[in-house]
């Protein structure tokens, strides 16, 4: 894949916590990731691990877990989303009584969602991109690449400032 031109490789990790990968029936484990991740970078493919954070039996730990294993596998970029249980899935189905679902107007979030995604989302973030080791990693983008290196940080930064009261809240 590298020598036809693959850049960069995009992977739903989901969780670092087995609890949570076996709740969304992933079928695999970290040690798996791990293993793969291992092989793409040392083929010099870029990685982006996906993570989902809000679960209903979701605690601190399982989102440790999920941090821990980010820094871990040192993904060169990740990705922090709230879990949105959609209609005709199984995770819908199976958490129907407590899912607020509508199609006029659309609503579809758990009845006791996450009220902290957004602060969860940025500790993820920071724990992940401000790491002594991440930044020494990166710093050769600023001979190769400096404006990439500076709107990246620049974005960076203005969402880690942004007041929840600021941003549209109508996806949280």
């Amino acid at each position: 894949m590298r020598k036809a031109g693959c850049v960069r490789i995009q992977i739903g990790v989901e969780s670092g916590s087995q609890k949570i990968l076996d709740l969304y029936k992933k079928g695999y484990d970290e040690h798996k990731i791990k293993d793969q991740v291992k092989i793409i970078n040392e083929v010099g493919i870029e990685t982006m691990g996906f993570f989902i954070i809000g679960a209903p039996n979701e605690n601190e730990v399982d989102f440790k877990k999920s941090l821990e294993l980010a820094k871990e596998i040192n993904f060169d970029y990740v990705v922090v989303s709230q879990l949105i249980p959609y209609p005709g899935t199984n995770l819908f189905n199976q958490f129907k009584c407590d899912i607020n679902f509508s199609l006029f107007p659309y609503n579809c979030e758990f009845k006791n969602k996450n009220n902290n995604f957004i602060e969860l989302e940025k500790k993820f973030y920071k724990e992940f991109y401000f790491r002594p080791s991440y930044i020494a990693k990166k710093t050769k983008l600023l001979f190769f690449h400096p404006n990439h290196l500076f709107d990246g940080l620049k974005s960076l930064i203005n969402f880690l400032n942004t007041k929840k009261s600021d941003l549209r809240t109508d996806y949280y």
